[in-house]
């Protein structure tokens, strides 16, 4: 069997799981309809949605023109799951049903896969935050080299599972997403894929994820905090010293005290105590990982702090700008 990346037009599987997202599941579909790479199948799956049929009326107008399936309800996992054991693609690439496609998503990533024929690779991209209210924030992400990826994963949540192409066969060798898990299970996958093939940043907003109170993230937030909690500690035990982006500026202590700070910044204390044990392991004094502990908590402090009339877009701004004053250097 040919190498998936040596196929002449790979057809790309674009997978879309909704519960009760009638109102804005059309306009996800049509995004990936409207995709310039002319080989895609659309795969709307139906996680057990309780609203009166409304997101089934909405999925079953399309025709053939996508491919519908419904199960009982069991999570974002266990729906993309089953759109990823139904695929016809070499490729996967997961759709919020909030969320939107440009136009040369696939296209763009496609292309840069195949400069790289024979390689087997995971392709992310920036994207767009934006509410229905009108306003937006770009998230241009900061390239890092393939092999600090991992490092990067535990060290910043800004990732967006939806920016991602990977190829279908990856995705089956690693076993597909961790159904017990219900709000993290995108980075689970992609610290466990990273640990075996490159992850590789294309510098373009090629996604527009809506920020809305219905999300996930708001709706299941205890959990969603719990499941962070474990994921990190596990990142920070996991991660290995090849992972790391070392310069002659970076050794390994400075990126894991670096990556402890980011864990109290987010409040993930069981996750920075361990990466701090690391640093120490590699000749960090007691006194800098003191200071991280301080100046990260107290970033902690004043990020709980934020006026709750600011909605997700303007939050991504404030936090952009506190990471921009934190790393300007002194005069």
């Amino acid at each position: 069997m040919s190498h998936p990346s040596a196929s002449v037009d790979p057809r790309v599987s674009i997978v879309i799981p909704v519960y009760n997202g009638a109102n804005y599941l059309a306009q996800a579909i049509d995004s990936a309809l409207a995709q310039t790479y002319p080989h895609c199948e659309v795969i709307v799956v139906n996680d057990g949605s309780q609203d009166g049929g409304q997101t089934e009326r909405i999925a079953r107008a399309y025709g053939s023109r996508i491919r519908y399936i419904r199960q009982a309800n069991g999570g974002v996992a266990s729906a993309l799951n089953l759109g990823l054991s139904v695929m016809r693609g070499s490729f996967f690439s997961w759709l919020s049903h909030d969320d939107l496609y440009e136009p040369r998503k696939i296209e763009l990533q496609l292309a840069l896969m195949a400069a790289s024929p024979g390689e087997d690779m995971v392709v992310y991209a920036d994207y767009r935050l934006f509410s229905d209210d009108g306003r937006h924030t770009d998230i241009c992400l900061h390239d890092t080299s393939p092999q600090g990826f991992r490092w990067r994963l535990a060290c910043r949540s800004n990732i967006n599972g939806c920016t991602l192409l990977i190829p279908a066969r990856l995705l089956h060798a690693a076993g597909g997403f961790v159904a017990a898990l219900r709000t993290t299970q995108d980075y689970e996958l992609w610290f466990r894929l990273a640990a075996r093939h490159r992850f590789v940043h294309l510098p373009e907003v090629l996604v527009a994820a809506r920020c809305h109170p219905q999300q996930g993230i708001f709706t299941q937030s205890r959990l969603a905090r719990h499941e962070c909690q474990v994921m990190h500690a596990a990142f920070a035990r996991d991660l290995r010293d090849e992972d790391l982006p070392i310069t002659q500026a970076l050794g390994p202590g400075r990126l894991y005290a670096g990556l402890a700070q980011s864990f109290w910044k987010r409040g993930f204390p069981d996750a920075a105590k361990i990466a701090q044990g690391r640093a120490a392991t590699h000749g960090v004094g007691r006194f800098t990982l003191h200071l991280g502990y301080l100046t990260g908590t107290l970033y902690h402090l004043i990020a709980r702090c934020l006026p709750g009339w600011l909605d997700p877009t303007q939050r991504a701004k404030l936090r952009q700008w506190m990471q921009a004053v934190a790393k300007r250097p002194a005069r």
